[in-house]
């Protein structure tokens, strides 16, 4: 009976080692799923930005690439805007069109009207036949920017001199460039 008793405490035992055994493996289990969670979820956010930022990375690298490859197209529209440095060129390029059409062009006056947006207002005079003063109206309506033209007056010329000559035709004009940039 000894024995059976021995055998019973050392099975009590066993049974008592055997389910804290279990409780302490179910504890762990149950601490490994929390800290594994845990980590997954801080993995989950890293692996969330690593996303946003590689999308934002291929954002940039697209429009990097826009800028390269647009880059004539956007020099190109350059020509059609006249910035507040390039007013002395769009002088020029108007003289150049009174060459071009045989009128001697004379400016007047050149103004920054401080509208909403800003414009250009340049006045001048062309001399000259009619054919030239009229081809030089011509010329400058169709300068490739917005414009307006503000006023254009035709008279003969007093100036008996030219009267007798070719040059006896006047054009005052005032164009307004709408494409300015300052």
């Amino acid at each position: 009976m000894k024995y059976l008793e021995h055998i019973k405490k050392r099975t009590l035992l066993l049974l008592a080692c055997s389910i804290l055994l279990v409780i302490i493996a179910g504890i762990l289990y149950g601490l490994a799923l929390f800290v594994i969670e845990k980590k997954g979820a801080s993995v989950r956010v890293l692996y969330a930005q690593l996303e946003e930022d590689t999308h934002r990375e291929q954002n940039v690298n697209t429009l990097r690439h826009l800028v390269t490859d647009t880059a004539k197209e956007r020099a190109s529209l350059d020509r059609y805007f006249v910035s507040g440095g390039d007013v002395v060129g769009f002088i020029e390029y108007i003289e150049s069109l009174g060459r071009r059409s045989g009128a001697s062009v004379e400016l007047s006056s050149v103004d920054v009207i401080n509208t909403e947006p800003k414009t250009l207002q340049i006045s001048f005079k062309a001399t000259g036949s009619w054919e030239s003063v009229a081809y030089m109206l011509s010329l400058a309506e169709t300068i490739p920017m917005s414009i307006e033209i503000i006023k254009m007056s035709f008279k003969r010329s007093e100036n008996e001199n030219d009267k007798k000559s070719e040059k006896a035709w006047e054009g005052e004009f005032t164009l307004r460039v709408l494409s300015f940039i300052e």
